[in-house]
């Protein structure tokens, strides 16, 4: 009898502990994006692009939060092709769970950058004839996904 309860006692503690182990991972789990911003940093802080606002807010509505459980690696490419491919690499490097970006060019570099972590946009146009989506607009393939943008007069419409 003595031998049946120290086991059922060792397998609630094993269970105590595996628990608190799990909760302790949970809370060290931070969910990394790579953030490949085309232009310029804003010296403002707290003004971001439209763009990056909107996906921080969406992350913040899904419970994402940084310095909580998120963390956010920003590079600026300053509307410079060379800059962006070198950011998106250095991105790349450090093993975001996704990286978001915004235009074709800065699509382009981290489509060059890597064919595994996904990758979304923010606005793009014409991301199937420019090549930045594999496959066709009813079956989209690879890593890439993202707003497409179609039409120019809306475009012009959300910056002025």
């Amino acid at each position: 009898m003595k031998k049946h309860r120290a086991t059922v006692l060792l397998l609630i503690a094993f269970f105590l502990v595996s628990i608190h182990f799990a909760e302790a991972q949970q809370r060290k789990a931070v969910f990394r994006v790579g953030v490949l911003e085309p232009g310029f940093r804003r010296p403002e802080a707290t003004a971001p692009s439209a763009c990056n606002s909107g996906f921080r807010e969406g992350l913040r509505e899904l419970g994402w939060i940084e310095g909580q459980n998120l963390r956010i690696e920003q590079r600026h490419g300053e509307f410079k092709p060379d800059q962006l491919q070198r950011f998106a690499a250095e991105l790349v490097r450090i093993s975001p769970e996704v990286l978001w970006t915004h235009s074709p060019p800065a699509v382009l570099a981290a489509k060059q950058a890597t064919t595994t972590i996904p990758i979304v946009f923010g606005v793009a146009s014409d991301v199937i004839e420019q090549g930045l989506v594999a496959g066709s607009q009813a079956r989209p393939a690879g890593n890439i996904t993202g707003m497409e943008l179609r039409d120019w007069r809306s475009w012009e419409n959300v910056w002025s």
